[in-house]
């Protein structure tokens, strides 16, 4: 196995492809909470949390990731990059209920070592390019925060807002 080849790879795309590697970062993702998560959030958070809302939940979130990638490639502005930032930012809920409840929680693993230096990766291309300046970005990971802060309190948290 080439090593080499990971970082040469990664060298030569452009931030309009590199965007790509946040669904499949997130796919391994889904894959790694996928047999705990509803378990883990049922005991700690949301008491009846299902399954099915598991897999409804990070299709949505998967459905958007997926359009606001193909929305950049097709359409590499500021606004639309940041709108592709805006959800990279919202993969943090795990290192947060990690640290507050004190028990792992499935998917840490992924988030830590794969979604956060991609979507680090991504986010410095962006830059780099252009189409995430400084004060914009640092806005948008504010507002992300908060909005992913609000859906997964939705989902897990509040019975009647559940999808």
């Amino acid at each position: 196995m080439n090593v080499d080849a990971i970082p040469k790879f990664l060298g030569r795309l452009s931030y309009r492809q590199a965007i790509w590697l946040a669904p499949l970062a997130y796919l391994v993702h889904i894959l790694e909470e996928s047999q705990q998560f509803a378990a883990w959030a049922s005991t700690h958070f949301a008491g009846g949390f299902t399954t099915a809302q598991f897999v409804k939940n990070n299709l949505i979130i998967m459905g958007i990731l997926v359009g606001l990638s193909v929305l950049v490639t097709l359409h590499p502005r500021k606004w639309t990059a940041l709108l592709h930032f805006y959800q990279l930012c919202a993969g943090m809920f795990h290192m947060g209920a990690t640290a507050y409840i004190g028990v792992y929680s499935p998917g840490l693993l992924s988030a830590i070592l794969l979604y956060l230096p991609v979507s680090y990766y991504i986010t410095r291309l962006g830059y780099r390019e252009g189409l995430l300046p400084n004060v914009p970005a640092l806005v948008v990971l504010v507002l992300a925060g908060l909005g992913h802060a609000l859906f997964v309190y939705s989902q897990l948290f509040t019975l009647d807002l559940r999808l």
